[in-house]
């Protein structure tokens, strides 16, 4: 993927000779924009909750399984094998929900990162059409460019607006 664009920009430059072409370092943009600071904000404090949830539920299940143990002489056979297949259902239940949350926090980090870095597009968008740039390229691709063709604090700067 990075051939590609590095073959793609090569080809928009030698095309236009006049080509004015800016270098932006998205990674930078992204790690200190406002925009992503209150995201990681936000999937701290879900997580947060969301580790209270399992501490509180796994203390839970084990009381159950403490309490079970400590009435296995006074229970009868059948009545035991009932609650510790309760249990077990109970506990498969949890590890299931486990699951789920972890993939829901997931899922939810990856759609933010995906929101921030249309947004960092948008920001680069409006930076390339106000300075009448004819590509941007993502420093990531790039080894040496000069410091004039870079519009990354811009780019900032318009995200955070």
């Amino acid at each position: 993927m990075k051939k590609l664009m590095l073959v793609a920009a090569s080809f928009i430059l030698a095309a236009n000779v006049n080509a004015q072409v800016a270098v932006v370092d998205t990674q930078y943009v992204f790690e200190n924009a406002k925009i992503t600071k209150k995201v990681n904000e936000q999937i701290l404090e879900l997580t947060k909750q969301a580790k209270e949830k399992i501490k509180s539920e796994e203390s839970s299940l084990s009381k159950k399984q403490e309490k079970l143990k400590s009435q296995k002489a006074v229970l009868s056979s059948d009545v035991y094998a009932q609650k510790e297949e309760a249990l077990k259902q109970a506990i498969i239940a949890f590890r299931k929900s486990f699951k789920e949350i972890q993939k829901d926090l997931n899922l939810k980090n990856k759609e933010k990162k995906q929101e921030i870095a249309e947004k960092i597009s948008q920001a680069v968008d409006t930076i390339a059409k106000e300075k009448g740039y004819d590509a941007v390229i993502s420093k990531t691709f790039i080894m040496y460019n000069k410091e004039s063709i870079e519009i990354t604090d811009q780019v900032l700067k318009e995200l955070n607006k």
